[in-house]
């Protein structure tokens, strides 16, 4: 994959080419960026093309530096990502052959499907952080660089990020940092202040859409999937493979009940949604657009509805729901959101929700 095949992101890549012609790439460059938008890939071509043996402004993809950096089987490559807590954490520093020996299966799965893995009881461990400082202190045994990826960078252990502070305040000439985060605010100051920042934008409806045609995906489908998205190619992948259909069908089952005061129905998705954080933010999420659409019904603009395609269920749901509760059910999915982050129970989002829907739908009836 080279530099022009990352969906947007012009002024990145544009960015990242003068880096590479000038030859002046900074020692810590940190992408940010919302999920979905092509961080860890631009990541992953700028390693490639800082070792590229044809030292141009994109990897050549041919040359034995590029093959062995996309098989994650360069030995001048380092990446590390969050891992989950083990109950009886090893306080000491293994070489960082055997902590390569247990990140590359999980970076290559990571890479490929890709993941995401900031949930509770994942970090970045210290010992891991420490094995990377000592591994980059030493030269390159093949490449002109030696390049640590620390993918989802927020995830650092603050033990072992502060443990890197030295290494990132004078960096050997040969080694370069690339960290990747969704969430740079939690990063530790200190790390931030020594970071060359390469910020990216979520993705546009046209960029999304013209990216999902050229894979192949039906027009109307791929409009559909670029307004639920979100800006995340990633996202909009899943929606276009239908992957997010049965969510799709809960959301909907959802909010009929709670206006129609089914109960039971209620009590049955509760039980299939389960606890899964992953899963109830893909719901919440759903839910919003919903709510969007809702709004935009109410304002007499059809045409800029995400779910276009459910018009007549939208509809439906509009006549039983009054306009000013769409407003306070939205309120109430930011703070679920915001619960969802701080670990709050997931039955416990989902109740309050469904509370909010069935006083609004209840207000309707009285009206």
């Amino acid at each position: 994959m080279s530099f022009a095949r990352i969906c947007g992101q012009d002024r990145a890549k544009a960015i990242v080419a003068a880096w590479l012609r000038s030859r002046r790439v900074p020692h810590a460059v940190l992408i940010s960026g919302p999920p979905g938008t092509g961080k860890r890939f631009l990541a992953l071509e700028l390693a490639k093309a800082l070792n590229c043996q044809a030292r141009g402004e994109a990897a050549c993809e041919r040359c034995p530096h590029c093959r062995k950096m996309a098989a994650l089987a360069h030995p001048d490559l380092c990446i590390l990502l969050p891992q989950k807590k083990k109950e009886e954490e090893d306080r000491q520093s293994p070489p960082w052959e055997e902590v390569w020996a247990e990140v590359r299966p999980a970076a290559q799965e990571y890479l490929e499907q890709e993941l995401s893995l900031t949930r509770s009881r994942t970090n970045i461990p210290k010992k891991h952080l420490l094995a990377l400082q000592r591994e980059l202190s030493y030269a390159p045994m093949e490449a002109p660089w030696k390049v640590a990826l620390i993918f989802e960078a927020e995830c650092m252990h603050p033990a072992g990020a502060n443990a890197l502070l030295k290494i990132l305040e004078e960096p050997p000439a040969h080694a370069c940092f690339i960290l990747v985060s969704s969430a740079p605010q939690r990063l530790l100051p200190t790390v931030l202040s020594r970071c060359q920042r390469l910020p990216l934008q979520r993705l546009g409806l046209g960029e999304l859409a013209a990216q999902l045609e050229q894979e192949g995906v039906e027009p109307q489908r791929a409009g559909v999937a670029a307004r639920l998205g979100e800006g995340s190619l990633q996202r909009a992948r899943q929606v276009a493979a239908g992957e997010l259909d049965q969510i799709s069908q809960q959301v909907e089952q959802f909010l009929q009940a709670g206006v129609e005061g089914q109960d039971g129905v209620y009590w049955e998705l509760v039980e299939e949604l389960g606890t899964d954080r992953l899963r109830l933010e893909q719901f919440l999420s759903l839910s919003s657009h919903y709510l969007r659409d809702l709004f935009l019904l109410s304002c007499q603009r059809p045409a800029a509805l995400a779910r276009a395609d459910r018009l007549e269920f939208l509809q439906h749901l509009q006549s039983r729901l009054p306009a000013e509760r769409v407003e306070e059910l939205a309120v109430e999915l930011d703070r679920g959101f915001g619960c969802l982050g701080r670990n709050v129970h997931a039955p416990l989002v989902l109740a309050e929700l469904w509370r909010q829907l069935r006083q609004g739908s209840q207000m309707r009836v009285r009206g």
